[in-house]
């Protein structure tokens, strides 16, 4: 199995503005954080500063973008729904322990060519993510425990 450069789109509960305004909890806004390994609600200077960071979902997800094995050689991202958060989290831990990704390995971009940069975002983005369905997040809400009428 080859290891390749794979950008993981991140998602979030509900688009940013409206899990803050509507009050939902933290929990809505969590994501796995590969270089903390954890789940958290990301903060924009960590992100900003992280070797990892690959973007923000226009409100609606984070992206890391790091090394891991695929099956697929033309896997180019993962999506991560964010009621599989802690899946992902698992996932990745089995990895860690398997020995075939390094917890805290940081991906070298400074080493990029402004060309291999440019090749690999336009890879990344051929094919946009999915936000939830209404019924996903109905269901992740439930699962949850919060609701609309909170």
């Amino acid at each position: 199995m080859n290891k390749k450069l794979i950008r993981h789109i991140n998602l979030i509960g509900h688009e940013i503005n409206q899990s803050i305004e509507d009050g939902y909890p933290e929990s809505d806004r969590e994501i796995y954080c590969k270089r903390l390994h954890t789940i958290k609600e990301p903060d924009e200077k960590d992100c900003m500063n992280c070797p990892y960071f690959g973007g923000l979902g226009q409100g609606t997800a984070h992206e890391c973008v790091w090394e891991e094995p695929v099956d697929i050689s033309s896997e180019l991202y993962r999506v991560i729904q964010h009621k599989d958060r802690y899946k992902e989290m698992e996932r990745v831990s089995e990895m860690i322990e398997a020995g075939v990704v390094d917890k805290e390995k940081i991906y070298p971009f400074e080493k990029l060519t402004p060309e291999e940069m440019a090749q690999l975002a336009s890879e990344a983005l051929k094919t946009p993510s999915k936000p939830m369905t209404d019924e996903e997040k109905a269901e992740d809400d439930a699962e949850h425990g919060y609701f609309e009428d909170d």
